[in-house]
């Protein structure tokens, strides 16, 4: 069969899982002459039970589900929204502050996961677009923005993160006037890029997390693969911005939303 294009899948996988857009892609690829490889840059695992309980306290510590001032309950991720689906005490803790509760995150592919792992707990807004998302998907600032310009004096701010998410967002965040509390809800482990073949095929290579850029580009240099040769590709323009930062003459291609037909239509479009 003649491959008009290589397309390698590096968005993460919770341990022990598959990743079903990835199995759809493989399945997908032949009708469009694309052959596809998922080699998950990162590996998920919900947090240990030490880290969820001190979050727990924090939480206690700061807030009183009495409180009568608003809760943003903030996804940074699809994974840790995800988590969430996962952690019935964090969940308990939030159904107690229900009433108080508004509902944001990084984009709106993370408001989506965020909704579904909400409504089976009797949590989230009717429809996954009401949940808050910033102006440029991805872009940690202008979520503190699209929050802050909403928050009232006091408002609390609960972060629903990885356990090696560094503080930024907190700080930002803090210095508006909020308060803040960190919940690390699951852990992030880099995994090593599965052998590429080197057979003359263009590469097109998607790239879901901003965090796992840079590790994708250096594991694809260490394969010596020709990076000038390479397209990007995922829904999030922010990622691509960070991996041009790195890689400056970097391509990138946006799709709208993250389905097999998107993703190859676009590449045997290209």
């Amino acid at each position: 069969m003649v491959i008009l294009a290589n397309l390698l899948i590096t968005r993460a996988v919770w341990r022990g899982g598959t990743d079903p857009l990835a199995e759809e892609l493989k399945k997908e690829g032949e009708r469009y002459w694309i052959k596809v490889f998922h080699s998950p840059a990162e590996e998920f695992r919900l947090t240990d039970e030490t880290l969820q309980r001190a979050a727990l306290r924090e939480l206690k510590d700061w807030d009183e589900p009495g409180d009568h001032r608003p809760f943003y309950l903030v996804a940074t991720s699809p994974a840790a929204a995800e988590a969430l689906a996962k952690l019935p005490l964090l969940l308990a803790a939030m159904k107690t502050r229900q009433s108080r509760l508004k509902y944001a995150a990084i984009g709106e592919d993370t408001a989506f996961h965020f909704w579904e792992a909400l409504k089976p707990n009797d949590l989230g807004p009717e429809r996954y677009r009401q949940i808050l998302v910033p102006t440029v998907s991805g872009h940690f600032d202008k979520l503190a923005d699209s929050i802050l310009v909403r928050a009232k004096p006091g408002t609390m701010v609960g972060l629903l993160e990885s356990a090696e998410d560094s503080n930024t967002l907190t700080q930002r965040l803090i210095s508006g006037g909020v308060r803040v509390v960190r919940m690390p809800v699951y852990s992030r482990s880099v995994r090593e890029l599965i052998d590429l073949p080197k057979d003359g095929t263009p590469w097109w290579v998607m790239v879901t997390s901003s965090l796992a850029a840079k590790g994708t580009l250096l594991e694809l240099n260490r394969q010596k693969v020709d990076l000038q040769k390479v397209t990007f590709i995922g829904s999030v323009p922010a990622i691509g911005q960070t991996i041009q930062k790195q890689l400056p003459d970097a391509k990138w291609v946006t799709v709208e939303e993250l389905t097999a037909h998107n993703i190859l239509d676009r590449i045997a479009k290209a």
